[in-house]
């Protein structure tokens, strides 16, 4: 079973073009990861400034390891720089799911 890693940043409109760059590379890096499945990445409704970067890994040590990538933390780093900030991270396992039920033509 995996794990979920959301990353909350807080990101001004200003500092956008400089972090985005960078995000971008962060990507890059973190889909050649092994045991990296998907990333997801939101923008508060009313808080524009804010995001959640949501990825996906196949296991805590696939996370970990990422965690202690030294180009990711050279990476992360600059962005953190940029932000004056420190970037919030946030494990979670899947304890539980429920799916909508698909339509079906019995059911109509």
């Amino acid at each position: 079973m995996g794990i979920r890693v959301i990353s909350k940043r807080v990101v001004s409109e200003a500092k956008e073009k400089d972090i985005l760059p960078l995000v971008l590379d962060l990507k890059k890096l973190g889909k050649a990861q092994p045991g990296f499945i998907s990333e997801e990445i939101w923008r508060h409704l009313e808080k524009r400034d804010e995001y959640l970067v949501v990825r996906s890994w196949d296991s805590e040590d696939d996370w970990y390891q990422w965690l202690a990538n030294p180009q990711r933390i050279s990476i992360q780093g600059k962005i953190e720089s940029q932000l004056g900030r420190k970037t919030e991270y946030s494990p979670y396992e899947l304890v539980r799911r429920t799916e909508k039920p698909a339509k079906s033509p019995l059911y109509t």
